[in-house]
């Protein structure tokens, strides 16, 4: 089985605001080694440069990998889901960071799930901080 998550936090967008350009792209893809098992894809890429001149400017790629295990009912788009991986994150800021999800799917229609979740990411590197992430809105795709 294939899945594709789709949230608020993982998609694509364009922000124009007050001269400051943001570029935001990242999904994440999982696919089913078995009922319970899925390995999780992560790709991603920020683009980031406020007004002219201020020399502010942030490219970064990331990309990831992890696992994810699947509980509760037997069918895949109502049940509970948990897991993590690691992100390396390369460009103006280089660091890698450990990442844990836990969340719960709720079927809406035979290939697709609400899936809201949380997040915490633990960054290598000693002088950035954890950071705790609550997605309520979350799309998953499944087929």
């Amino acid at each position: 089985m294939h899945e594709f998550v789709l949230t608020n936090a993982n998609s694509a967008q364009l922000e124009l605001i007050d001269g400051e350009t943001n570029i935001t792209v990242q999904g994440k893809y999982r696919y089913s080694l078995n009922n319970d098992l899925q390995i999780e894809g992560i790709l991603g890429l920020l683009n980031a440069s406020s007004y002219a001149g201020s020399g502010i400017e942030i490219n970064v790629t990331t990309i990831g990998g992890g696992a994810i295990y699947n509980f509760g009912e037997k069918k895949r788009g109502n049940q509970y889901f948990g897991g993590g991986g690691i992100i390396l994150v390369s460009g103006d800021i280089d660091t890698t960071a450990l990442y844990g999800v836990f969340g719960k799917r709720i079927a809406l229609t035979r290939h697709l799930s609400y899936a809201p979740y949380a997040q915490v990411t633990v960054p290598s590197d000693s002088d950035s901080d954890s950071v705790i992430s609550i997605v309520p809105f979350a799309m998953n795709a499944l087929f």
